[in-house]
């Protein structure tokens, strides 16, 4: 899941994050949602998000170009 997701009509609907704001036209801010836990039984928080962005802007990535920025 990610923290967006697409309806049909490509409008941006919540998921994992429950609502975002875009800080200084640079960085984004999201809250994430509340209780969700990976299928080991583990919480699902910020450092999950962080990994993650972390693991596909990895040059070798193929999921590389579906995240704008450069996260560091």
């Amino acid at each position: 899941e990610g923290l967006v997701r697409y309806t049909p009509e490509f409008k941006v609907v919540p998921a994992l994050a429950t609502e975002w704001q875009l800080i200084d036209n640079k960085y984004w801010r999201f809250k994430l949602r509340q209780g969700v836990k990976f299928h080991n039984g583990a919480d699902f928080n910020a450092d999950d998000v962080i990994a993650s962005l972390k693991r596909v802007s990895d040059p070798s990535s193929p999921l590389r170009g579906n995240i704008p920025l450069y996260v560091g």
